[in-house]
């Protein structure tokens, strides 16, 4: 994609962060594979497309722990250990 100025690419880029739970697993499952079963946690953020001047903060995590816990169900705190930080 060629990104002009002028042109309000908000609803795309929405769109692409509503679907990176999707595209996340699809990537991190092959990865898993490929890896001889490797877990995956990924922290990103930016700025929010919805509301100027904020910051959207995401994390997703593949597979889960012998208790079947994701790493962020496991982990106490969180949100104020990884998240917050940049928000």
């Amino acid at each position: 994609m060629t990104i002009t100025k002028g042109i309000d690419y908000s609803p795309f880029m929405q769109r692409t962060i509503q679907e990176l739970p999707l595209i996340l697993g699809q990537v991190f499952e092959e990865l898993s594979a490929l890896t001889g079963g490797w877990h995956y946690t990924i922290v990103m953020g930016g700025a929010d497309p919805l509301c100027e001047g904020d910051i959207m903060m995401l994390s997703y995590h593949h597979s889960k722990t012998a208790d079947g816990l994701s790493f962020k169900a496991s982990t106490p705190n969180f949100h104020e250990q990884y998240l917050l930080l940049f928000e």
